[in-house]
Formats: C-alpha cells, sequence, structure tokens
C-alpha cells in the first residue's frame, strides 16, 4: 500500500500506480471462485455468470485477455474473454488474486464495489431490456465502469473517505477536491487506465464525457432540468440534432447508471441525484415519476441480491424521510469571543410546529367561507335518485368539494380491469398534465393494502418518517411535501377508487381531514345511488 507522501500528482504517475494495483478479496470470496472455474460440469457462460459475484475477479480476467489489443478486437463479456484466455489461464489468473480477511479489506474498497454492482442493476432494469442486443455491453460495462476506483481505494483507501468527509460532508466542489488530493481530476486517471486495461469501450468515452467533452452533456442536462414536460423537451431536441443523435447513443447507458448508483450514495433527495433522474427520463423518453419509481425498486432489488453486511446501501435511505441526508453538514463551530446571547442553539422543531400551527389556523379560516359550497357539492353527490349523467360527472362533483374543504392538490384514480395499475380519472391543482399517470399497484405495498379493503391514511410531518418512503415515486414530484391524505373507496365489496389530496404542501387542519373523510364518504353513497340507475 502506497503511502500518502509517495502518492502521484499527474495522470501517468496514478496510472502507472493503479495498474499495478492489486485488489483483494476475502479467503472464502477467492475458494469460491477458484472452484466455479475448475467445475468442469459448468459451461463458459455459467462460469461467467456465476464469477460476476466477484467483480475484481471480473476484472483481473477482463484485463488479462484485453490488454493491448485494439477496441474493435476486444472481449466486451466475461464469457468471451475466458473463452479467449482458456480455463487453465483464466485459473491461474483467479489463484493469482491476494486475499485478506474480510475486516482486513479498505471499506472504502468494499463500499465502491456495492457501488458497482448496483449499478450493474439499474443499468440491467432500465436499459438492458430495451436494449436487448446490447445487453452484454451494458451489463458488463455498468459494472467495470468504476474499475480504476477500486484501485484506487486499494491503493490509498483513506481518499475514500475523505471524499466522503469533505465532499458529502462538508459540501466542498468535488473537482476542486479531486485535484487537491489527486493533482488531476479522476475523470482522466480513470479514462487512461480503462483504455490501458482494455476494458470495454463505453467506460473510457464515459470517463471523457464527464471531463475533457463535457459539452453534449451539460446541454442534455439543461434540456433535461429546464424543460418540464416530454412534449417541450422532444422539441428542443428536435431543434439540435446533433443533440438528440447523441442522446441516444446506447454508450450513455452505463454512465447513467454509475452516475445514478453514485449520487443515491448520500440522498435520494438531492438536486445532485435529480438532475442524473431527469438526464435518464430523457434519454428513455419516460415520465420523471416513472423513470424514478423504476430506480427506487432496482434499488430495493440490488440490495435484497447481495449479501448482508454493514456496508451501506441506498436502498436502506427508502424508508427515510424524503430530504433526509445520510452526511449531515457539520455546523460551523460558535466563536470563542460570542456573545452569551449566541449561543442558544437554534430550535427547529420548534419553528416547525409553529409553522404548521399558523398554516392550519389559516386553512380554517378559509373553510370557515367555504363550508356552505362544500356542504351544497356534498348534498348533490347524495342526491337520490342521482343527478349526474355519467360517473364522469359524478366524480368532477367530488373533486370540487375536495377542494372547497381546502385541498389544494387532488387525483381521483380508477383501476383497470385486471387491477394491475391505476389510472388518473380526475385532478386539480397541478402545473402539468396527469391524464397519462399510471400507478402500478403489485409493486406497492401501500397501493396493495388501499386496494384490497376502503382505508384512509392521513401522513403529516410526524409519521413520514414512517410512510414515506412507501408513497409511489410517481407520486412524490406531484405530492411533494410531508402532509398528504389518501383515502380509498368501496362499491359494495370493492374498492374502486383511490382519492389522494393535500394542501399543496402544508400541514393539513383536522377540520380539513374531517370534511375530506366526509366528501369520501359522500362519493361512496353517491356511487351506490348512481349503481342503482342500471348505468355505467
Amino acid at each position: 500500500m502506497a503511502n500518502q507522501r509517495e502518492l502521484p500528482k499527474t495522470v501517468k504517475g496514478w496510472v502507472d500506480l493503479l495498474d499495478r494495483a492489486p485488489i483483494p478479496v476475502t479467503p472464502e470470496e477467492l475458494k469460491a471462485a477458484r472452484e466455479i472455474v475448475a467445475n468442469d460440469r459448468l459451461s463458459l457462460r455459467d462460469i461467467a455468470e456465476r464469477l460476476q459475484q466477484f467483480p475484481p475477479m471480473v476484472l483481473q480476467v477482463m484485463r488479462a485477455a484485453n490488454r493491448g489489443r485494439q477496441v474493435d478486437n476486444r472481449a466486451e463479456s466475461l464469457e468471451v474473454a475466458i473463452n479467449r484466455l482458456g480455463l487453465g489461464k483464466v485459473e491461474q489468473l483467479v489463484k493469482a488474486v491476494p486475499s485478506k480477511p474480510h475486516e482486513q479489506l479498505p471499506r472504502g474498497l468494499r463500499q465502491s464495489l456495492l457501488i458497482s454492482q448496483h449499478a450493474s442493476t439499474q443499468a440491467n432494469g432500465l436499459f438492458a431490456q430495451r436494449l436487448a442486443r446490447l445487453w452484454t455491453e451494458i451489463h458488463w460495462g455498468s459494472l467495470l465502469f468504476l474499475a480504476p476506483v477500486w484501485a484506487l481505494c486499494s491503493v490509498a483507501p483513506n481518499l475514500f473517505e475523505q471524499w466522503e468527509k469533505r465532499a458529502l460532508t462538508h459540501g466542498e466542489d468535488e473537482g476542486k477536491l479531486e485535484k487537491a488530493l489527486l493533482g488531476v481530476r479522476l475523470s482522466e486517471i480513470a479514462a487512461q487506465l480503462s483504455e490501458r486495461w482494455g476494458l470495454p469501450e463505453w467506460i473510457a468515452r464515459g470517463y471523457e464525457l464527464l471531463g475533457r467533452d463535457k459539452r453534449m452533456l451539460v446541454r442534455a442536462l439543461h434540456i433535461a432540468h429546464h424543460c418540464e414536460t416530454p412534449q417541450q423537451q422532444l422539441q428542443q431536441l428536435d431543434a439540435q440534432q446533433e443533440l438528440a443523435i447523441w442522446l441516444t447513443q446506447p454508450a450513455n447507458t452505463v454512465l447513467l447508471a454509475n452516475a445514478l448508483a453514485v449520487a443515491a450514495h448520500n440522498r435520494w433527495g438531492s438536486p445532485h441525484t435529480l438532475r442524473w433522474q431527469q438526464l435518464t427520463a430523457l434519454y428513455l423518453r419516460e415520465p420523471l415519476g416513472q423513470v424514478q419509481n423504476s430506480i427506487h425498486q432496482l434499488a430495493a432489488k440490488s440490495a435484497r441480491q447481495l449479501p448482508a453486511s454493514a456496508l451501506w446501501h441506498p436502498a436502506q435511505a427508502l424508508l427515510w424521510p424524503w430530504d433526509a441526508v445520510r452526511f449531515t453538514p457539520e455546523p460551523e463551530q460558535p466563536e470563542a469571543a460570542a456573545e452569551p446571547a449566541s449561543k442558544a442553539p437554534p430550535a427547529p422543531a420548534k419553528a416547525d410546529a409553529a409553522q404548521e400551527q399558523a398554516q392550519k389556523a389559516a386553512a380554517r379560516a378559509e373553510l370557515a367561507k367555504q363550508l356552505p359550497q362544500w356542504k351544497a357539492l356534498v348534498t348533490q353527490l347524495q342526491a337520490a335518485p342521482s343527478p349526474f349523467n355519467s360517473v364522469l360527472q359524478l366524480t368532477q362533483c367530488a373533486r370540487e368539494a375536495a377542494v372547497t374543504c381546502g385541498m389544494q392538490r387532488v387525483l381521483l384514480l380508477l383501476p383497470n380491469r385486471e387491477r394491475s395499475f391505476l389510472v388518473a380519472q380526475q385532478s386539480h391543482g397541478f402545473t402539468e398534465p396527469v391524464s397519462n399517470l399510471k400507478l402500478d399497484i403489485p409493486n406497492s405495498p401501500l397501493l396493495r393494502k388501499l386496494m384490497a379493503e376502503p382505508a384512509m391514511l392521513h401522513i403529516d410531518s410526524a409519521n413520514y418518517a414512517r410512510y414515506g418512503a412507501h408513497i409511489p415515486g410517481v407520486l412524490k414530484p406531484l405530492f411533494d411535501g410531508q402532509h398528504l391524505l389518501l383515502r380509498s373507496l368501496s362499491q359494495g365489496e370493492k374498492v374502486v377508487m383511490l382519492l389522494i389530496a393535500d394542501a399543496g404542501g402544508n400541514a393539513i387542519d383536522e377540520l380539513q381531514v374531517q370534511t375530506f373523510t366526509r366528501t369520501a364518504q359522500a362519493l361512496e353513497k353517491g356511487l351506490q345511488i348512481y349503481a342503482k340507475r342500471g348505468r355505467a
């Protein structure tokens, strides 16, 4: 292991050092890998599939097969690399991988390997099925993208901790921090090291996008961030054909998957994470909420696939409040000569409580003005015989009743015939259309529970930590506060609708909750009365 004083400060110096760097595994992993390679009952594909659980082994074989070869003659998959080298050579390479007890492996190395495995799961789920013929390039490229970082963490393990502390905890600029720690940008080292090792071409291309060739990446991020609707994004891309062609290149998938995994290492709700999610949605030409939901599900899948350990996995943070961070910025220390009054600590909890009380008081005052109109709408909902000529008219009336009881954003959804997803029928208060919104029921424990039987859930700042992570990802950009009402409605023995509303992110007063509940009950009764007319 190189001493801190011996670390180079040039790209060539780092590449020479990392090229020779051993990346150790545990004795148990080494034994398992050797048994896999020695098993003559396994096909080459089976061996490659089983070895991928040990990324350093994959790197050892791939760089041995590709070192010194031209780009168009490189093995793009582990199976091809094994076939090119022969099992005898592969067995020698596996035996040559150094091993250390688990507790002696640098934490940064183990953590970076986990991030790579998470990125591989994201890549396979988001891109590989859509680009099935390029599955090999996407799978192995995403798994090996951070291989230069593995070597760096093996040689200088304290650098990973420095990155976590200074970039994530203190918020230092990552570009400046890389130059302070390495003397150069990490992307420059990684791009050249990837080329020397003969890793898949998409890896070096991804690092070049992060380093010297940022122009296209910055333009695409600008469109993804500033154009809120797919139609606006398409118009911008149509006007910039060069950018549109670049964006659709499959090589971008390995960078996107790894950027998502690295960004989530600290916080799901950060602007940095959101930028990469927006760019991924632009690449896939899918709504942001739908892509976010897929990303969260794939994070959970990755955590289930990996063996239990003390390492951090971003899936754990899906159970936290949406704005929570893993590395909390450290407060500045007060000066020793400060006045006594300045020593009083802040009281954010009290300030939040006071703000919520003020919001509730204002809501009660506004509701008092709206009560006559609300009562008239509720009476109309329950009138017999039903005054409505269609279910659409009935739900429109219910939507207006919810709005008059103080709900600023309202969404009413119906299940499809197979009850596999919910679609929006009525909405109010959203800045962009939600008519194409679709919520998958089987993939959401919360939706499954609400659709199993009529139920009411009031999420607020007190219980958001418990329930917030279970809100489907596609809903979070629409209802971006910590206060939310969800009510499933039944007709007979079956749940037929889901009503979701909030007060624009503000705290919801108890009187608002009562009138919202009464509105839902009136809608249920109105559905029963309407059904007796015998018209659908």
